[in-house]
C-alpha cells in the first residue's frame, strides 16, 4: 500500500481500514466485507507507561459508541473446588463486568512468570487471565479494595494495566460471498 495501492495492470486489491485506504489513495470498492454481521476485528496498541502515546486519541474505531476502560490481570489459584468462583465473586459483588477469562498452563521453574513464588507451580496448575470493565467513577480506593479481595482468593496476582477500549455499535449487514465477488468484478 506504500505505492498508493496501484499497479500497472490495475489488478491489485487490498483489504484495509477506511483510514488506510484514504492515507494511501486507494479507491474504496466495498465496506463490511464479512459474511457475519456480528464479527468484529480487534486491534491493540502497545505503548510504554507514561510515554507520549498515552495522551493521543486511539486511531480506531471512528464510530465507537461508549468507550470503556478495561483492565487486564493474571492470577494463580489453588487447585481446589470453588477457587474460580471465589475469585470471580470479587467482581460480581461489586457489580463489575468480567469480559473475558482465559487459562494457560502454569510453567514451573525458570519459565514461571516473574514474581511467582518458588514452588507454587505444579503440574496441572493454571494461570487465569481476566479482562474486566472499569466502571465510570471507579476510584483508586475502590481499586485497592478490589485488589485486597483478589489477593485473598489467589496465590499470586499481577495487574497488567488499564487501557481504553472502543467497540463499534454501527449496524452491519452480512454479505454473501457471491454478492462480494459480483461487486468486485464490476469494479
Amino acid at each position: 500500500a506504500a505505492d498508493g495501492g496501484a499497479d500497472a495492470a490495475g489488478t491489485s486489491a487490498a483489504i484495509s481500514t477506511r483510514e488506510a485506504a484514504t492515507r494511501h489513495g486507494l479507491a474504496l470498492v466495498l465496506e463490511d466485507i464479512g459474511d457475519d454481521a456480528f464479527l468484529e476485528t480487534r486491534y491493540i496498541l502497545i505503548q510504554r507507561r507514561g510515554g507520549p502515546a498515552v495522551e493521543r486519541l486511539s486511531p480506531f474505531p471512528r464510530d465507537a459508541a461508549n468507550p470503556v476502560r478495561k483492565r487486564s490481570a493474571c492470577f494463580a489459584l489453588g487447585n481446589e473446588p470453588g477457587a474460580i468462583f471465589r475469585l470471580l465473586s470479587c467482581w460480581a459483588l461489586r457489580k463489575m463486568d468480567v469480559l473475558k477469562v482465559e487459562t494457560r498452563p502454569l510453567r514451573a521453574g525458570h519459565r514461571a512468570p516473574p514474581g511467582l513464588p518458588p514452588g507454587l507451580a505444579r503440574l496441572w496448575d493454571y494461570l487465569f487471565y481476566v479482562d474486566y470493565a472499569v466502571p465510570p467513577g471507579h476510584t483508586a480506593e475502590a481499586n485497592a479494595r478490589l485488589w485486597d479481595a483478589l489477593a485473598e482468593f489467589s496465590l499470586w496476582a499481577k495487574d497488567l494495566g488499564a487501557y481504553p477500549s472502543q467497540t463499534t455499535r454501527r449496524e452491519k449487514r452480512a454479505q454473501s460471498w457471491a454478492d462480494m465477488v459480483d461487486i468486485m468484478a464490476k469494479s
